[in-house]
């Protein structure tokens, strides 16, 4: 397998294409992740990736960052993840210049069942700290992350605790991936979180579904 870039015009036609990835042995890439553009007008793709090993009977699934120009040159290319199965969903550019990703990860006791994900970088790349949200045995998959005017973060996605029942889950956390709170949103029914809007510090939509 291999990763590419394919630019089009407002036409539909193909005007370039880039190769962002050409590992031997890479064997799985969930390539609908994020993707962004930064301050600097350089472009940044995470995607989930399995090469040719397994852990615990399971593909060994990390992140994979992309940074290239807008000709299609890499500047750098990183790997990043622990020993559980890492899977990102979004990226953010930070006020301190680096960048925040997001997504869920399998709980580190070792069951089925995911967390909430993070993953500070500094503006090189290099890996500040990851955490893991939540607590053990919940189900729980982040699909949104938003940096507040106070410099701290939310996320937000959804949880199914005991019982099978469906939540929304933000939690809070700091600039050093500590967290200040977490809560659960819902009524009796299924619910879900999936996309936050900061309109300013105080006031913070979220998106997401119910079954009523």
């Amino acid at each position: 397998l291999k990763v590419y870039a394919y630019i089009i015009d407002e036409s539909g036609s193909l005007k370039n294409k880039y190769l962002l990835d050409s590992t031997k042995h890479l064997r799985t890439v969930y390539s609908g992740s994020s993707f962004m553009k930064n301050t600097d007008n350089q472009y940044m793709y995470i995607y989930n990736y399995a090469l040719d090993t397994m852990l615990n009977g399971y593909l060994d699934y990390d992140i994979r960052l992309v940074k290239f120009t807008n000709e299609g040159e890499i500047l750098w290319f990183n790997s990043y993840g622990g020993a559980d199965i890492e899977n990102p969903i979004q990226i953010i550019e930070t006020s301190d210049g680096g960048y925040l990703i997001t997504g869920f990860s399998r709980d580190e006791i070792g069951d089925d069942w995911f967390r909430y994900y993070a993953l500070k970088l500094d503006a090189d790349g290099n890996e500040q700290w990851q955490r893991n949200f939540g607590e053990p045995h919940w189900h729980a998959k982040s699909f949104s992350v938003i940096e507040t005017q106070t410099k701290n973060f939310l996320i937000a996605g959804w949880v199914v605790l005991e019982g099978l029942k469906q939540e929304q889950l933000i939690v809070k956390i700091d600039q050093n991936g500590n967290t200040i709170w977490q809560k659960i949103f819902g009524n009796e029914y299924s619910d879900c979180g999936s996309r936050l809007v900061a309109l300013n510090d105080s006031v913070i939509w979220q998106f997401g579904c119910l079954r009523d």
